[in-house]
């Protein structure tokens, strides 16, 4: 029995010795693929050394120019150019103001003016419309002269000409007047709803306070249309720009507007005077209206 475990473990030994023999040739191939491999690193070092050496000498070469650093410095340059100079805020919104200011007056005159009412006995329509006009004409003027000397002398407005401005100021109120007028006249208290209404538009799209090309397009389109739009452009010309061409055109565009609605009003009291028979001597219709 001794014998065989003798024997069994002689073959376990060498067993074990061919194992140890085979680990050792393993490990002799690893330490030869080892030693390759450190010599590649070496290289590559070597190599990585040498490029950056040379990439050290070619950025010393490469200078930039003082025209391509100022270049990246502010590749876009914008130039400032001043067409009018504007001291402060208020200065730039007088025009929306006072245009503003002169439509709410027409339209409180309507409030204490009598419309239609006439002490006597008009001879025509035109006589009855010449006799409500002039007292729109006359506050119009009053207050477009009110108006003028509390922004030139109370507040201290500089305005690039002051008969421009104050010639401007006495057409707008006309204007704004003229069409008070006819609408209240017409209308009575659903006219003075609609002025309301009316100088809500003009507000939104006269470009008193934004340039017109902040609005929506269609209001652009209404603003074409409004006497506001034209007075405030008026302003700005006469109080900044000195633009009197400009001042000149939109004069003119407010006397017509004037003009077409002092001719409405005339209509108006024309056909309502013939259909009083005011002209036939009846002074019923007269009495009556009187009242308003």
């Amino acid at each position: 029995a001794g014998a065989q475990q003798a024997a069994q473990g002689a073959a376990a030994a060498n067993a074990g010795a061919a194992k140890l023999a085979s680990g050792s040739g393993q490990l002799a191939d690893g330490s030869a693929a080892l030693a390759s491999g450190v010599g590649q690193l070496a290289d590559g070092s070597a190599e990585l050394a040498g490029k950056l050496g040379e990439a050290s000498q070619d950025a010393s070469v490469a200078k930039g120019s003082e025209q391509q650093a100022d270049m990246f410095a502010g590749p876009v340059e914008a130039s400032e150019k001043k067409l009018t100079e504007v001291p402060n805020y208020g200065t730039g919104f007088a025009p929306y103001s006072l245009s503003l200011g002169l439509f709410v007056g027409a339209l409180l005159s309507t409030i204490v003016l009598p419309m239609r009412g006439s002490a006597g006995t008009p001879r025509s329509g035109a006589s009855w419309f010449a006799s409500k006009s002039l007292l729109f004409v006359l506050v119009g003027i009053i207050q477009a002269f009110i108006a003028d000397a509390i922004l030139l002398y109370g507040i201290g407005l500089e305005v690039q000409s002051i008969g421009w401005f104050v010639t401007l100021t006495v057409v707008t109120s006309l204007t704004f007047m003229m069409i008070v007028q006819f609408i209240v006249t017409l209308l009575d208290q659903p006219g003075r709803f609609i002025a309301v209404i009316i100088m809500i538009l003009q507000l939104t799209s006269s470009s008193g306070t934004y340039p017109k090309e902040l609005v929506p397009v269609w209001l652009q389109k209404v603003g074409e249309f409004m006497p506001m739009t034209y007075s405030v452009s008026g302003f700005k010309a006469a109080v900044s720009s000195g633009d009197y061409s400009v001042v000149k055109h939109d004069m003119g565009i407010l006397a017509i507007y004037a003009a077409a609605f002092a001719m409405l009003s005339l209509v108006y009291f024309t056909l309502v005077h013939k259909k009083d028979g005011k002209g036939d001597g009846d002074t019923s219709g007269t009495a009556q209206i009187a009242q308003v």
